[in-house]
C-alpha cells in the first residue's frame, strides 16, 4: 500500500516520537533539564508540535512551565484540576485522563477529545513557544498507583492483556490525537512529546517508561548516582541479573520479566546518559568529577555490551549503530554544567533558557530577583551546553535539521563554521559517523 500523502504536515505521515528523562533518584535535575531541554526543542523545531508530560505527583515542571509575571503557575494549576467543566466534565490534567483508562473510571463523552486535556502554554506563559503544549501534573496519580497496580497484574484471557492495554494508554492518547480528523491542531501532523518523571518505581512511573521511545537519563557526579544507573538496568531491562535463589524467588514475577515478556516494544531506549549539574573549573570538569563521570559511562558501556550479548526481544538502547568504547561516550554521554542562580531564577519565573538569550528578559528577570542573578557570559555556556545535550538526544551532532536562523540567535554567532567552534561538534559527528561506519 502507498504512503498517504498529507499536505498539510508536509506531505508527511503523522507521527509521535516521545522523550523522556527518569533516572531512580531524585534531585539529578530530572524537571529542571526537561523544562530547558523541551522548550529549545520546540524553539528550534517551530513547524512540530511539542508536548510536555508531567508524570510526577509533584508537579513541579507543571508549575514552572504556566509561571508567569501575572501569576505563579500552581494558582494556574489548581484551576486546571479543580475545573470538571464541558466538554471532559473531568479534571483537565494526566489524572483526568488516566481516569478515563482504568476500571471504573469515567469513559469520555462522544464530543470529548483527547486534545482537551491538553493546554496551551503560551496562553498562561508568554516566555514558551507557540508550538507547546501541558498535561498538566496532578498530585492524585499517587491515590490512583493502587488501581493501576490491580491492572497491571491481572492475567491475559489469551485476546486482551491488560498489563499491555494499560502500559499503552498513554501512547494510544498520542496516537489518536493525531488520527483523529476531530483534533484541528493535531490531526496528521509531527508531534515530540517529552515526559517528566518521578525518580520512584512506581505504577504511573511504569506507565510513563512505557511511553518514552528514546530515554534520557540524568546524573549527578557521585556514587548514588552510579547505584541508580545499576539498579536502572535491572528494574526496567532485567540486566545484571542477581541469580542467588533468595532474590530469584522475588524477581520471577517482578515488572522487567513481565514487561520483556508481555509488552518488550513498549519499553524505552536509553538515548543518552546526561552528566549534570556538573562543575567546570577553567572549562575542565575537576579531577574528581571527571572520575565519577568516567565511572559511569564504563558502567552505561558495560550495560550496553551486556544488552547485546543478551540479545532477544528487549533493545536496550537506541540504535547508534556500533559504537566501541573508545567513541561510545561522545554518541551516548552529555554533560550540563550546574545552572545555579540561571536554574533557580528560570523555576520561578518560568524562563527557559533559550528566552535568557535575550538582552532584554535578562534585564526583566534580573528586576524581579532585585540583583544580577542572570550573566550574558554564564548564560552562553550554558545555551552550548543545552545545545548539546539536545543534538546527542536527537541524534544530529551537527544540528542540521534545526531552524537554522533561531541556532545562530541563540548562539549569538553569524555562520556555522563559528557555532562548530562554540559547540565542537565535529568530534561528536565524527564519533557518530564511525559507530554507524
Amino acid at each position: 500500500m502507498p504512503a498517504q500523502v498529507h499536505p498539510e504536515n508536509g506531505g508527511l505521515e503523522p507521527t509521535v516520537e516521545s522523550y523522556g528523562l527518569w533516572t531512580n533518584k531524585g534531585g539529578v535535575g530530572k524537571t529542571t533539564l526537561a523544562f530547558h531541554l523541551s522548550s529549545a526543542y520546540a524553539h528550534l523545531y517551530p513547524d512540530k508540535k511539542v508536548i510536555l508530560v508531567d508524570m510526577c505527583p509533584q508537579s513541579n515542571l507543571t508549575h514552572t512551565v504556566l509561571t508567569s509575571a501575572q501569576r505563579k503557575g500552581w494558582d494556574v494549576a489548581e484551576e486546571f484540576r479543580n475545573n470538571e467543566s464541558a466538554p471532559l466534565f473531568l479534571p483537565r490534567t494526566v489524572a483526568g485522563f488516566v481516569h478515563t483508562q482504568i476500571p471504573g473510571g469515567r469513559q469520555l463523552g462522544p464530543s470529548a477529545k483527547y486534545s482537551d486535556f491538553l493546554v496551551h502554554l503560551s496562553e498562561y506563559n508568554r516566555d514558551m513557544p507557540e508550538n507547546m503544549w501541558l498535561l498538566c501534573g496532578d498530585n492524585r496519580l499517587e491515590s490512583m498507583n493502587t488501581k493501576l497496580a490491580a491492572a497491571l497484574s491481572a492475567e491475559s484471557d489469551g485476546i486482551h492483556d491488560p498489563f499491555r492495554t494499560t502500559l499503552s494508554m498513554l501512547r494510544n492518547f498520542f496516537d489518536g490525537m493525531v488520527h483523529d480528523s476531530r483534533e484541528t491542531l493535531f490531526f496528521n501532523q509531527h508531534v515530540v512529546v517529552f515526559f517528566d518523571t518521578n525518580p520512584a518505581l512506581t505504577e504511573y512511573t511504569k506507565l510513563a517508561l512505557c511511553s518514552i521511545d528514546r530515554l534520557l537519563v540524568p546524573v549527578n557526579a557521585d556514587d548514588f548516582s552510579l547505584q541508580a544507573l545499576r539498579y536502572m538496568f535491572r528494574s526496567v531491562w532485567g540486566l545484571f541479573p542477581d541469580n542467588r535463589p533468595f532474590t530469584q524467588s522475588y524477581e520471577r514475577g517482578n515488572f522487567a520479566t513481565r514487561a520483556s515478556q508481555r509488552a518488550p516494544t513498549l519499553l524505552p531506549k536509553i538515548q543518552a546518559l546526561v552528566h549534570n549539574r556538573n562543575a567546570i573549573y577553567n572549562l575542565r570538569s575537576a579531577a574528581a568529577f571527571r572520575h565519577l563521570h568516567d565511572e559511569q559511562a564504563e558502567s552505561l558501556f558495560q550495560g550496553y555490551e551486556e544488552a547485546r550479548a543478551r540479545g532477544g526481544p528487549v533493545p536496550v538502547f537506541a540504535d547508534k549503530g556500533n559504537p566501541t568504547m573508545d567513541n561510545f561516550d561522545l554518541v551516548y554521554t552529555a554533560s550540563m554544567r550546574d545552572m545555579l542562580s540561571a536554574g533557580v531564577a528560570g523555576a520561578a519565573t518560568g524562563t527557559p533558557m533559550h528566552r535568557m538569550t535575550v538582552a532584554w528578559v535578562r534585564t526583566a528577570v534580573n528586576k524581579h530577583f532585585a540583583s544580577t542573578v542572570l550573566r550574558p557570559e554564564n548564560i552562553s555556556n550554558l545555551m552550548a551546553d543545552l545545545l548539546k545535550v539536545l543534538a546527542i538526544t536527537t541524534d544530529d551532532p551537527r544540528l542540521e535539521r534545526v531552524q537554522q536562523d533561531h541556532l545562530l540567535r541563540l548562539t549569538g554567532k553569524s555562520d556555522r563554521n563559528e557555532v562548530a567552534d562554540l559547540l565542537r561538534w565535529n568530534d561528536v559527528a565524527a564519533a557518530y559517523a564511525q559507530a554507524q561506519g
